[in-house]
């Protein structure tokens, strides 16, 4: 009897794992059917085997089949047993992310808004009207003399930068510079969207900073649980995953209210984006009414939550600001220090144009010497070719869509997918595309490039709201590191740099060591 009972038992076993393995194929004929070419996926993974193997970054599984896809425009995948499409043609790309905007203004990614209502209540993962609204009454905290009026901050925080790395270099003349980067721009968010002292580089385990560092989930399953947000979205109905730790993101929360709280009590400014975001609900005040308590926010109907920027939004943002600053600038900074301890050529001629472009401002690193500094932002900019920050980007067709010059319709709510790091190693568009030359930012280089071959901020009216702020914070901090430090590798530091396949943002794996010698003042 046991045996029957046992044989029954295996034999429903073998039952539930085909029919679970049918569902989850069940798409998979989905570009074969419309022959276009694709990765083979396999069951229940898709083409993101590696992803949950925690092997590979779901960014680096998107550029390889940038790399398979060979000369035509445009690739099949899969994640999971969602079907998506990577495309590569630079017209077709322009088209999705402007000329055809109406089609795709919605991204793939989306969170569970009853788990994750950070995300949901901000512009990154806000969808329609309601995103289009928040654009609108943020833009202007970005502007161009915003950021003049932030540049105090942002080099205050940068001589502290300094300091800190002086201190490292008296006591080791090696420097983890992925650690020294992450304190400075966890004080750097905290000085300009929230006017409060981080503390971080002088306390690496401040609380603000250990906050940030959780923000974004870390563990085992991070890296399978990005690809099912900005992927496969669809799996959340099954999958009880959260986008962000639920104690640092209360945490940060707390604090941003208090801070808002302080400044509508005293009437204190700073010119801030806290500023900038209470300035909004004044206008409110003016045209609609008072804005809403943090209470009665949540019952407001979603029409009336898309008019006015209530105040789980408005702290939703500024949370969204302080993380997407934190991680994407300490990034970049990371990964142009490395490339320059690797081109000392590069660095030096850096260098001497930061000390010309200072000595004509008195000898003082200002916002006008910044914005001056050519060489400097060609830099940057070739840090953000080999190294975007988030290297890939998402959207959603919002009804059928005939791709340009083909009979393939895209069904309503196919994700698609641009792998910026595969358009900005190309070699039809880059000569010698994973060498660090700056100077092919140069005007007349520029001008010969083009467009939508470049992409680090994305591009259309859903590009990256902040990349002028996250640029001056970036800029500042490797002029002040530059003049006052030659920096080289250490026989640890790694060649080439592993990433870390664990994080959304890019990021080297382990320690990152270079060496830091003073220059001496003259």
């Amino acid at each position: 009897m046991a045996v029957v009972a046992w044989y029954w038992m295996v034999a429903a076993l073998v039952v539930l794992v085909g029919l679970l393995c049918r569902y989850m194929t069940r798409n998979f004929n989905f570009w074969k059917d419309r022959g276009v070419p694709y990765m083979r996926p396999w069951p229940f993974v898709g083409n993101m085997g590696t992803v949950v193997a925690c092997k590979e970054h779901l960014a680096d599984v998107v550029f390889r089949c940038y790399r398979l896809a060979g000369d035509v425009p445009f690739k099949g995948m899969f994640a999971f047993d969602q079907p998506f499409l990577m495309v590569k043609d630079p017209e077709l790309v322009g088209r999705i992310f402007v000329a055809d905007f109406g089609t795709f203004h919605t991204r793939n990614f989306e969170v569970n808004s009853e788990t994750d209502t950070v995300f949901a209540n901000s512009i990154f993962g806000a969808q329609g009207r309601k995103w289009k609204v928040m654009r609108y009454k943020l833009v202007p905290a970005f502007s161009s003399g915003k950021m003049k009026k932030m540049f105090p901050l942002v080099d205050d925080v940068g001589k502290d930068l300094i300091q800190n790395i002086q201190k490292a270099v008296r006591e080791d003349s090696a420097v983890d510079v992925r650690q020294v980067l992450t304190c400075y721009t966890a004080d750097i968010v905290c000085s300009i969207f929230l006017g409060v002292e981080g503390g971080s580089l002088k306390n690496e385990d401040s609380p603000v900073c250990r906050q940030l560092h959780r923000f974004l989930r870390k563990d085992a399953f991070a890296g399978p649980a990005y690809a099912v947000f900005f992927l496969a979205p669809q799996l959340l109905r099954f999958l009880p995953f959260k986008f962000t730790s639920s104690d640092a993101e209360k945490g940060l929360f707390d604090t941003i209210v208090q801070v808002m709280d302080h400044r509508k009590k005293t009437g204190e400014v700073r010119g801030d984006v806290v500023d900038a975001v209470l300035r909004i609900f004044d206008d409110q005040d003016a045209e609609t009414g008072k804005a809403p308590a943090m209470d009665e926010a949540w019952e407001q109907s979603t029409e009336q939550q898309d008019e006015v920027m209530d105040v789980i939004k408005a702290v939703s943002n500024i949370m969204i600001f302080l993380e997407g600053g934190f991680d994407t600038t300490s990034s970049v900074l990371t990964f142009a220090l490395y490339e320059l301890a690797f081109h000392q050529d590069v660095q030096e001629k850096l260098r001497q144009e930061i000390q010309m472009v200072t000595a004509k401002h008195r000898g003082q690193l200002t916002y006008a010497a910044v914005m001056e500094m050519t060489f400097l932002d060609n830099t940057m900019s070739e840090t953000l070719r080999l190294h975007p920050p988030l290297n890939f980007v998402d959207r959603r067709a919002t009804e059928d869509y005939r791709l340009p010059g083909t009979d393939l319709v895209l069904p309503k709510n196919t994700a698609v997918v641009v792998s910026l790091l595969g358009l900005h190693t190309d070699p039809r568009y880059w000569k010698e595309p994973l060498r660090f030359i700056p100077e092919r930012f140069s005007d007349e280089n520029s001008k010969r490039r083009p467009r939508f071959t470049y992409l680090p901020f994305s591009d259309g009216p859903r590009m990256c709201i902040g990349p002028r702020l996250g640029q001056l914070v970036a800029k500042t901090a490797l002029a002040h590191i530059i003049s006052n430090f030659r920096i080289s590798p250490t026989a640890k530091t790694p060649q080439p740099l592993m990433k870390d396949p664990g994080k959304l943002v890019g990021a080297p794996k382990g320690q990152l060591e270079l060496s830091f010698q003073q220059i001496p003042s003259e």
